[in-house]
């Protein structure tokens, strides 16, 4: 986990550098919601199909879900994006019961981390 309030203190660098030196292929996914497993694919299915030894780097950006007028609506996004990280972290994988897709990542060839702010 990389954590700051202030921006601009090297989080993203972090990321990125670990990334080089594991030789892995840099995957950064700016999470602003919740997102599904096909818009997941469509915006990063490259780089997350890659063969070769990847990081994950999950960008949650400051106010994603705080940001909102009614608390309501706020509080039931954040309790999607925490179901979407809980399932993401813990089971390695993201399953999309609507649409019936699924993406799991490779625990042996995978590495993730999150950027919080």
């Amino acid at each position: 986990v990389l954590s700051s309030p202030v921006p601009g203190t090297g989080k993203s660098f972090a990321a990125s550098a670990r990334a080089r030196r594991m030789g892995a292929t840099l995957a950064r996914i700016p999470l602003h919601s919740t997102v599904d497993v096909a818009e997941l694919l469509a915006r990063h299915g490259d780089k997350l199909r890659s063969t070769g030894p990847l990081l994950i780097h999950l960008d949650i950006v400051s106010g994603s879900v705080t940001d909102s007028v009614d608390a309501e609506r706020a509080g039931a996004r954040s309790q999607r994006l925490d179901a979407m990280l809980m399932e993401l972290f813990l089971l390695g994988s993201l399953h999309d019961v609507k649409a019936g897709q699924r993406w799991a990542w490779d625990a042996k060839m995978t590495s993730l981390c999150a950027e919080v702010p």
